[in-house]
């Protein structure tokens, strides 16, 4: 063995579509005049947009990143909106 590398493979995936996707979907939920949140598959909020916060009277470090179920909006209790949630996605 003289430390040297006897071959290397690498792998390209071009997501420029996804981005630009995602960019135009982020830009979109931030001009609406409704409030919008976005979770992740493991129903952790990724961010909010301003009319959800101006509502709501929260900041971005009150809500992005937290698991649904330690989230409250109004009427609906952490579990309860974690619940509703599931039932949307249908799981």
């Amino acid at each position: 063995s003289d430390d040297r590398l006897d071959g290397l493979v690498l792998t390209f995936v071009d997501i420029t579509p996804r981005r630009q996707g995602a960019a135009l979907v982020s830009a979109v939920l931030e001009e609406a005049d409704l409030p919008a949140l976005v979770f992740d598959q493991e129903l952790r909020a990724v961010s909010g947009n301003a009319a959800l916060y101006r509502m709501f009277r929260l900041t971005r470090a009150e809500v992005d990143g937290r698991p649904a179920e330690r989230l409250a909006f109004g009427p609906w209790s952490g579990q309860e909106l974690r619940r509703l949630l599931e039932d949307a996605a249908g799981g």
